[in-house]
């Protein structure tokens, strides 16, 4: 098999040849570039002299690589490869084409690798803006108002008398108000016994000393009450409920709450000390409940 003379394009360019076992003779070199995630084809071009048809098979590939990433890359990208297509048709391309065309063929593939495709980001925009994309809460709202209105639960306790000194015989006591608690409670710690504790005076009793003002009762008490954190606690009844209002004092302690209520201005509290001979050491505590 011998060489033929180098051929010539039209213009006077040699354009490669290559024995064709198939066809048992010399046939122009077709350049082949392979699409299967890189470009290594495009070596096989390197230091070579492009013919016009191999230009036309480069052009080619080009295109189906734009149909590939037409999705995918940008409109920059694709632009740019179609300015590099257009600089290369109907030319002679030199390595330094062919290293050009890589290039832009690697930028493609990086731009394809790193963004999102325009199909994608337009799906993403019509699904913000068409309403397909909604978020939906399920329950059922509380109105505000009616959330201002409720007031919230507040305890406070009020220290009334401390550590005073009750002589046998006598008794103490100091005026209160409820402040409009739903329940007043009151506190009483004393080191001597008996004693009895009891309401008395405000708009809604008679004048005297009410043990029924109290629930439970606190009448000759045989325990004396010595620790502050122990003391001897009895709800404060809105009035003295007794026989001689046509009630019945309660006889439990669901009886007694039900019945509970603030108490009015004024109403007194007192302590008796009923020791024979002893001076007891006392001290009141009110406690007032918001509910």
């Amino acid at each position: 098999m011998g060489y033929p003379d180098i051929p010539r394009t039209q213009g006077g360019d040699p354009y490669p040849i290559i024995w064709d076992d198939a066809q048992k003779k010399w046939v122009a070199w077709q350049g082949q570039v392979q699409l299967s995630g890189s470009f290594t084809a495009l070596d096989t071009l390197n230091n070579k002299v492009a013919t016009d048809v191999g230009l036309a098979a480069l052009d080619a590939t080009l295109q189906a690589i734009g149909v590939v990433v037409g999705d995918r890359a940008t409109e920059a990208t694709l632009e740019s490869a179609k300015q590099a297509l257009a600089s290369l048709d109907g030319k002679v391309a030199t390595a330094t084409k062919q290293d050009a065309a890589k290039g832009v063929l690697d930028a493609i593939s990086t731009a394809v690798a790193a963004r999102a495709t325009e199909a994608t980001l337009a799906a993403i925009k019509d699904a913000l803006t068409d309403g397909s994309l909604k978020a939906q809460l399920s329950g059922s709202l509380v109105e505000t108002d009616k959330l201002r209105s409720v007031k919230q639960a507040k305890m406070t306790i009020e220290t009334v008398l401390n550590a005073q000194s009750v002589a046998a015989g006598t008794s103490i006591g100091a005026a209160v108000s409820g402040d409009g608690a739903s329940q007043v409670w009151v506190m009483v710690n004393i080191d001597k016994q008996p004693w009895s504790a009891a309401t008395g005076g405000g708009p809604h009793y008679f004048s005297g000393v009410f043990y029924d003002g109290l629930y439970p009762k606190r009448t000759d008490v045989t325990k004396a009450y010595t620790e502050g954190s122990e003391p001897a606690m009895s709800l404060v009844m809105p009035f003295a409920i007794g026989s001689f209002m046509g009630l019945t004092s309660p006889a439990s302690w669901t009886e007694a709450l039900l019945l509970a209520g603030t108490i009015s201005d004024g109403v007194r509290l007192a302590v008796q000390n009923k020791h024979a001979t002893d001076t007891a050491t006392v001290t009141i505590k009110l406690v007032r409940m918001w509910r």
